[in-house]
């Protein structure tokens, strides 16, 4: 999925990480990695960027493999209504994350 490859050594060790745990059947402690790069991505690129969106997505994607279908989808709306302040950003954006709801 990744077209965003961090070059931040933190976040590359969390993802690299968070994708062991999650191979493992540990998608609890994915989550948290997750969050993490989430929180770095947002404050090193922005809301919009495709890196902080792609941070989204992978949360959103660890959410659901837990069973926690709600905690995805509000992530996700948080992503576009954070967006909306930025329209330039919000149609490519949805585009992403309506894609990714439908799978």
């Amino acid at each position: 999925m990744s077209s965003c490859s961090p070059n931040d050594d933190i976040a590359a060790s969390l993802l690299a990480d968070a994708d062991n745990l999650i191979s493992q059947g540990l998608p609890h402690k994915a989550e948290t990695l997750l969050r993490r790069v989430l929180a770095i991505n947002e404050t090193k690129f922005g809301i919009g960027h495709v890196c902080t969106i792609e941070s989204v997505l992978r949360c959103s994607r660890v959410l659901q493999l837990q069973g926690k279908l709600l905690d995805a989808c509000v992530l996700c709306r948080m992503e576009i209504a954070r967006a909306e302040r930025v329209p330039v950003l919000l149609m490519h954006i949805q585009k992403k994350i309506t894609s990714f709801l439908s799978t």
